[in-house]
């Protein structure tokens, strides 16, 4: 029996089975389906006004990688809500169906090894199941196990060449493995099966924003919230793109539209108070980590970004405290160990510092801000061969890194190696063509090397940059009188990562 005031008064149901019944509620509340759900909405039980306020949505399980840090969390109330489900028959222990569910449950809660136990099981029962064949495929892949997805994933489209799950899933493999016109082409493949697919242009956004092609990034999350206003990734994707453009205010405002979207959604509460931030609105920053902690307490990404607004406002101990509980948490952070390792820093434990900044380098190699950290340390501390051995192979990472470039070339200069300094800074202009910082280290060698044109170039390319530069002014100004007295060395240092 169903009532209520949107459903049809004294409406027959025929054919009605009780795996209707979560896709039948789950519409009533207004919330989407996920399409490898079993059983279907019963339409036919509602008035036709409330449908029309209220249509049926899909949205399949979440699959992708997001640049927001969602970890899957652990629940206390996991067990309880599994045996609830068994009790009502949806996760009973012999049922097709059944199977597929639990993997689901498994799969949700980062639980890779029993999510695939599950999935092979039900197909075990039914080789044909494809909701379980490519929920395998998915667990796979989450698992890192790209081979093993594909080949399931490929079985499905043999089957069925119209399954957008697992053309989504295909182009995902091909993006992680660097494939990215494979990708673009097999996420197309699933738009053309569903235009309104909200993952798969989630997905394809993610894809577009790699390769560089801004604008269609955009386009695509933007297509995802308008086609589904509560798709939370959507709002947070798109949000970032304008973070990492500096339009703060407007990726702010996105974030907090996924918070709204989905309150359990951590990366967006993490990508708000980032942002929150770098507007300079600290005590907004933490109210929001604090939020989000009071949904899951022991979340290491929301208390590692709160005890980086400690260490911003020079609470020290208290930044230190959140950093050591999210180790204890998650001791592979890496993003923690660094962060303690500046914290330890300030404190004066020199030895404590390295050791951090080491622990993140042997978990991420390509940590460059670590390996930075580290070398700034030793710089400090006088151990000139370890320090300059560390940023020559954070360049041989990445080649662009503007502060370890102005870094070593301040120190080349100090020891009187113009040459060297020169070449470190010519690298600089060319990877950052927008920093005016490199320009006026170069004006200052050339003018010490008694290259007078090529020190007034140097500085008149570094206004144009930015105007606003009254010493720049003065040493372009002062250059015929400075070719009459020696030039002392400069440090005009990058800054600590």
């Amino acid at each position: 029996m169903i009532r209520g005031e949107p459903i049809r008064p004294g409406q027959e149901l025929l054919e009605a089975s009780v795996l209707d019944l979560v896709p039948t509620v789950l519409t009533l509340l207004g919330l989407p389906i996920p399409p490898d759900l079993d059983g279907r909405v019963l339409v036919e039980a509602f008035r036709p006004e409330f449908l029309e306020e209220h249509p049926v949505r899909y949205r399949s399980y979440p699959h992708h990688l997001l640049a927001a840090d969602t970890r899957p969390l652990q629940s206390p109330e996991d067990e309880a809500i599994r045996q609830n489900l068994v009790s009502l028959g949806y996760l009973s222990q012999d049922n097709l169906s059944a199977r597929n569910n639990l993997g689901i449950l498994h799969l949700s809660h980062g639980r890779w090894e029993e999510a695939i136990e599950e999935f092979q099981k039900a197909l075990e029962v039914n080789s044909d199941f494809l909701p379980a064949r490519v929920n395998l495929g998915r667990a796979y892949l989450r698992q890192g196990d790209r081979d093993r997805a594909r080949e399931e994933l490929r079985r499905v489209i043999i089957a069925n060449p119209r399954s957008k799950e697992a053309w989504d899933l295909l182009g995902n493999i091909a993006m992680g493995e660097g494939d990215l016109e494979v990708a673009e082409k097999y996420f197309l493949r699933g738009v053309a099966i569903d235009p309104n697919d909200t993952d798969i242009r989630n997905s394809l956004g993610l894809l577009y924003d790699r390769m560089g092609r801004w604008q269609e990034a955009v386009e695509q999350y933007r297509t995802v919230i308008e086609v589904d206003p509560d798709f939370e990734k959507g709002y947070n994707n798109l949000g970032i793109l304008y973070q990492q453009r500096g339009r703060l205010e407007e990726a702010r405002e996105l974030f907090q539209r996924a918070v709204e979207a989905d309150a359990d959604f951590l990366g967006s509460y993490n990508n708000l108070g980032i942002v929150l931030q770098d507007l300079g609105d600290l005590p907004a920053a933490e109210e929001v980590f604090l939020r989000g902690l009071r949904r899951h307490p022991t979340h290491p990404v929301l208390l590692n970004s709160l005890g980086g607004v400690y260490y911003r406002r020079g609470a020290l101990q208290e930044a230190r405290q959140k950093f050591e509980l999210a180790l204890e948490i998650d001791p592979e952070y890496e993003s923690a160990h660094n962060n303690l390792g500046a914290v330890l820093g300030k404190l004066g434990d020199r030895s404590g510092q390295i050791e951090q900044y080491r622990r993140a380098i042997e978990i991420r190699g390509d940590y460059t801000d670590a390996r930075y950290n580290l070398a700034l340390a030793y710089l400090e501390q006088g151990l000139m061969d370890k320090g300059f051995r560390e940023l020559q192979e954070l360049l041989r990472i990445d080649p662009g890194h503007l502060a370890a470039l102005l870094t070593l070339a301040n120190h080349r200069m100090a020891m009187g190696d113009l040459p060297e300094a020169e070449t470190l800074l010519l690298q600089a202009c060319d990877r950052h063509p927008e920093q005016p910082v490199p320009r006026n280290l170069l004006g200052r060698i050339y003018v010490r090397q008694g290259r007078e044109g090529d020190a007034r170039r140097s500085f008149e390319e570094s206004l144009r940059l930015d105007s606003d530069q009254p010493r720049v002014q003065e040493e372009l100004q002062s250059l015929p009188e400075a070719f009459r007295k020696p030039i002392a060395g400069d440090t005009e240092e990058g800054s600590r990562q």
